[in-house]
């Protein structure tokens, strides 16, 4: 089935790299957006949007991306925030944190996504946010496939 034309302009100039789960508002949203645009590419590299682990459990983004990066011939790239934009977030069913909560949380997301690429067959891990209790991860994620995480330093520990 091909994929339909986005309307045009399919998001804004200057929201590339700055749309979130949370803030998503009148645009698409971000994971079919990226696949429609996957479609249409062949060398763009693709991050689907700063995944809030407030309104996802890290462990669906971390294999969402890896099917992507796969899919895609090596192009799929994870956004990771520590949250922000709270009104939305609680709008959405998501819980506020401090800044310091919201850092520590996106850690414990970290470990639970490396885990999830880890290649091995069953992966445990086990903190104060999130647990993965025997989860078969996967696909492994490639060297290719990395995460980057939004606004980090020492602000982010008040």
């Amino acid at each position: 089935m091909p994929v339909p034309e986005p309307p045009s302009p399919w998001l804004p100039t200057g929201l590339e790299g700055t749309a979130s789960e949370a803030t998503a508002g009148p645009f698409p949203f971000p994971l079919p957006a990226t696949a429609a645009g996957a479609a249409r590419t062949r060398q763009v590299t693709l991050v689907p949007a700063v995944s809030s682990p407030p309104l996802r459990p890290p462990a669906v983004p971390a294999k969402t991306v890896a099917t992507l990066d796969r899919l895609t011939g090596s192009r799929g790239q994870l956004g990771l925030g520590a949250g922000a934009f709270w009104e939305a977030v609680e709008a959405m069913g998501g819980s506020r944190r401090t800044p310091k909560e919201a850092v520590d949380v996106r850690e414990e997301a970290t470990t639970v996504i490396r885990a999830m690429w880890s290649g091995e067959r069953s992966v445990r891990t086990h903190g104060a946010h999130y647990s993965l209790a025997g989860v078969h991860p996967g696909p492994r994620r490639p060297p290719s496939c990395g995460c980057g995480w939004a606004r980090t330093g020492p602000a982010c520990r008040r």
